[in-house]
Parts: structure tokens; C-alpha cells; sequence
């Protein structure tokens, strides 16, 4: 099942794509690191060629988001071609990110009973529901920071990737 954050990233970049095909005076912008995208993108190819025949459905559709994500990088450096329009997208970044982490404190200080009631009014738009949706630390009663993002290392990376841009 597509999450909402993968269809995001397909069709920016489908109406990326589409910009350059229809209007003339647009360019493809390269950037110093275009290379090493490329070349990780085709090793991440070719390593999932050489390992087809363990190949489930859920690792193909992680393999298509994984690569979607890593082209991502390309749509990123084309859209966004001016300081102003970069300033704004990292103060979008590190406002989600605060809002992220407000949530993820709120949930924390929530019972319960309470948290699993909010998170799963989200349902209409993919998220899971019930008590499950709930992350302990093993063997313990010690709840986990998750905010919306479900799994706490998945919050706790992109944090990760917030705060140097914050400071």
C-alpha cells in the first residue's frame, strides 16, 4: 500500500518531468554531485538485478521507493533554483520538524488510551489503528517518541536531518 509520502514524491516529480517536456526554456540544472547520485542509483540497479530471485513484492515496492527517494535528489535541484525559494524550504523543514517533535512530546504525555483515540482518526489517510500502533521499548512499559511517523527511528532520523539545518 502507498503511503502518502511516496505518492507526494511521484508526482512532484511527474510534474517536473512534465515542465521540461512541455516548456522549451527549461533546462535540466546539474549540480557537482549529479555523479554520484547516478552511481549509486545504478549500483542500488544493479545489486537489486543480482539479488531478483529472493525479490518479494514488499522488497520491490521498497526498492521502488528507495530509488524514487534517491531520484528525489534530482527534482530537489531543478525546483528549487533560488535562495528565496530554498530559505523557504528550510524553514518549512525545520517548522514540520518542531511540529513533529511537539507532537511526539504531546503523545508521550498523553495516557494511553488517548494517543491511540488521536493517531487513529489519521485512518482516512493511511495510518494504522489500535493499540499496536504504539511503540514500548522491548520487555518494558516505556513508551517510545513516535509523533505521527509511527516508528520512533524514523522520527528520531529525521530530527536527525532537521536540526543541523536548524542551526
Amino acid at each position: 500500500k502507498l503511503k502518502m509520502i511516496d505518492v507526494s514524491l511521484v508526482l512532484l516529480l511527474i510534474s517536473w518531468v512534465s515542465r521540461l517536456l512541455v516548456y522549451k526554456n527549461e533546462r535540466l540544472i546539474s549540480s557537482p554531485l549529479d555523479g554520484f547520485v547516478l552511481i549509486f542509483t545504478g549500483l542500488t540497479i544493479v545489486a537489486f538485478i543480482l539479488g531478483i530471485s529472493s525479490v518479494r513484492g514488499e522488497i520491490f515496492r521498497f526498492f521502488l521507493k528507495t530509488i524514487n527517494s534517491i531520484i528525489f535528489f534530482f527534482t530537489i535541484t531543478n525546483v528549487i533554483q533560488k535562495k528565496y525559494l530554498l530559505d523557504l524550504a528550510a524553514k518549512i523543514l525545520i517548522i514540520m520538524g518542531i511540529i513533529q517533535s511537539g507532537f511526539a512530546i504531546l503523545f508521550y504525555i498523553l495516557d494511553t488510551n488517548t494517543t491511540v483515540t488521536v493517531l487513529s482518526m489519521l485512518r482516512v489517510i493511511g495510518y494504522p489503528t489500535g493499540p499496536g500502533i504504539l511503540r514500548y521499548i522491548a520487555g518494558t512499559e516505556t513508551l517510545r517518541a513516535i509523533g505521527t511517523v509511527i516508528d520512533p527511528n524514523i522520527l528520531g532520523g529525521m530530527l536527525l536531518l532537521v536540526l543541523p539545518v536548524a542551526a
